[in-house]
């Protein structure tokens, strides 16, 4: 999900990470004929705009009740599971943060284009991420693949917590010829 230069009104309809996960969030409808026991609806909300040589951004990590769905039953080793995507959309929301906050943009010109590329990316790498983490895990059937998965992604947010906050401001540096 991606929005620019809006306010976050429309975030309310999502669950802000940071907030651990409960079964009564998944509200979505069970596709017929789904193998799987759950699934969880993360994304990262990009908003920004731009005053002058200033770029403000605000960047979110939100859970989708409506877009998330549990079948009856599940347990809580299955939800473990579901909040470590939530998880991982969180770690790429922060490597996204860090991207935009290092990255050197020349004029305004260029600074859609440079952040859309820039955020294609990250959520590139974070589907990868996601797809990876189901395939080594059986989506939580081998326990010993998720309890590594626990691990590197607890590890990975901690190394990254520098990057924890969402709103920040990055200024445009101008080439004069």
């Amino acid at each position: 999900m991606t929005s620019f230069g809006q306010d976050n009104t429309e975030l309310d309809d999502y669950i802000l990470w940071g907030k651990k996960l409960k079964w009564a969030d998944f509200q979505g409808e069970i596709p017929k004929n789904s193998k799987f026991d759950a699934l969880t609806h993360s994304a990262i909300s990009l908003n920004f705009d731009g005053a002058n040589i200033t770029l403000n951004f605000d960047i979110q990590t939100v859970f989708s009740p409506v877009d998330s769905w549990k079948k009856v039953g599940v347990n809580e080793y299955i939800l473990k599971h579901e909040q470590l995507h939530f998880d991982i959309t969180e770690y790429h929301s922060r490597l996204l943060r860090k991207k935009l906050k290092n990255h050197r943009f020349k004029n305004f010109a260029a600074v859609e284009k440079d952040i859309m590329r820039i955020f294609n990316e990250s959520s590139a790498a974070a589907n990868a991420m996601q797809v990876k983490y189901d395939e080594e895990t059986d989506h939580s059937i081998n326990k010993k693949k998720q309890a590594k998965w626990n691990t590197k992604v607890k590890k990975l947010l901690s190394k990254t917590s520098a990057h924890r906050k969402t709103a920040f401001k990055v200024s445009i540096a101008y080439i004069i010829n």
